[in-house]
């Protein structure tokens, strides 16, 4: 949420905006605080940011395809045309625009547990031994708040993703079934260790993969 979608040189039919999700931009300013202050060869900041590297990893033609399909329309405000003849930047700066924050306060977010998340290590490798402790796990049985254990922290969550049981285009269910099942194995579980995310207990990455067999994609399950 800065200020430059005020005065950047825009073609666009409409005003010109970040893609959602929107952060403060203090949320990258501390991350480059700390990155200069520790010694970690990579920092992923936004959950938004995960996904799009991950995705690309796993699947780029599918990750291409979504953001030819959203890009355009997701970098612009619906209804709210393009002043004419409005002030930019391009070749000399624009007077009375400066500013920390742009015109997004109201839908950007002030905070980021992804970003929290990779950067305290310790207590996030308390959640991952508390995880792991709980062995019977059902969709009404996978909370791991207030585990046992002196390195234990006694607050956890969990992000939530809701898939189509079935998929008219066969191309894009499988390719949503393949991410997930990446995700949840020890591929993508993997990846989640190296950003200091807590691992899924092997129960809850058991539980997600039964549930991934459920999903059809042109009318055949997409794993056996």
């Amino acid at each position: 949420n800065t200020t430059q979608f005020n005065w950047c040189r825009s073609k666009l039919p409409d005003h010109p905006m970040p893609v959602p999700p929107i952060y403060q931009p203090e949320i990258p300013a501390e991350a480059v605080y700390w990155a200069a202050h520790h010694r970690r060869r990579e920092l992923w900041v936004g959950y938004s940011a995960v996904l799009a590297i991950l995705g690309n990893r796993l699947a780029p033609s599918f990750a291409d395809w979504y953001l030819a399909k959203t890009g355009f329309d997701g970098q612009q405000i619906s209804d709210m045309p393009v002043r004419a003849g409005r002030p930019d930047n391009l070749f000399e700066p624009v007077s009375d625009l400066a500013a920390t924050h742009g015109m997004f306060d109201d839908q950007a977010k002030t905070r980021s547990p992804q970003l929290w998340a990779a950067t305290h290590r310790r207590i996030v490798a308390g959640a991952t031994a508390a995880a792991a402790q709980n062995t019977s796990v059902s969709p009404t049985n996978f909370s791991i708040t207030n585990a046992p254990g002196d390195t234990a922290y006694p607050i956890a969550g969990f992000s939530w993703v809701m898939l189509r049981t079935s998929f008219s285009d066969a191309t894009k269910g499988r390719a949503v079934v393949y991410l997930f099942q990446w995700l949840v194995s020890s591929g993508g579980q993997s990846e989640g260790a190296s950003l200091q995310y807590a691992a899924l207990p092997s129960a809850v990455q058991g539980l997600a993969l039964s549930n991934l067999k459920l999903i059809k994609a042109g009318g055949a399950a997409v794993l056996t």
